[in-house]
């Protein structure tokens, strides 16, 4: 049996720390709250009478990725109503009080507070448009969320912090063993 000498991420010298961030980032890392963000999508258009129908995200890159939904068929609601009508019905129909108390109430996830942020802006500023173009500004406002909480997540202040909260351990040069080499 062959002993080798292991290292913690914080252990390493500047070098080899960059061979380990560079393989973590590629191989390691994925976007930790992509079924979250999915459920409060979901539901978030749920509550607004809509269908999720398809999507495709791209974490690092909002623009690059789609959402599709349409108005739920066993909803009988007036989707062309703007302004003024449309704050009412959103306040009777849709309790937009309990939406907009910041409890992230459609999944209790951070995310719906995402979703939620273009129905608070409308609320305060009442503006002509749709629910249906309201909800396409709430998928927008959480895609972009997840984008930067992607890119935040491949920062490497937040690598090396996952690396050494997760106990891996490396090789002097950065090459990382895996704990079943270790045992």
């Amino acid at each position: 049996m062959k002993e080798i000498k292991v290292y913690l991420f914080s252990e390493l010298s500047d070098e080899a720390k960059e061979k380990a961030l560079e393989y973590a980032r590629y191989n390691i890392m994925e976007w930790h709250w992509m079924e979250e963000s999915i459920k409060s999508l979901g539901m978030g258009l749920k509550h607004f009478h809509f269908d999720l129908d398809d999507y495709e995200l791209d974490g690092l890159n909002a623009s690059r990725g789609y959402v599709s939904f349409s108005e739920n068929p066993d909803h009988d609601g007036d989707m062309g109503i703007t302004g003024e009508v449309l704050l009412d019905n959103l306040s009777g129909d849709f309790d937009l009080d309990n939406v907009l108390s910041g409890e992230c109430v459609f999944t209790g996830y951070c995310g719906d507070e995402d979703f939620i942020d273009p129905i608070r802006d409308f609320a305060e500023n009442q503006s002509d448009i749709t629910l249906t173009e309201l909800m396409d500004k709430c998928v927008k406002s959480l895609l972009i969320a997840i984008e930067n909480d992607c890119k935040m997540q491949n920062e490497e202040e937040y690598i090396e912090d996952f690396l050494d909260a997760n106990d891996y351990y490396f090789t002097q040069d950065g090459s990382i063993l895996w704990k079943s080499v270790i045992m």
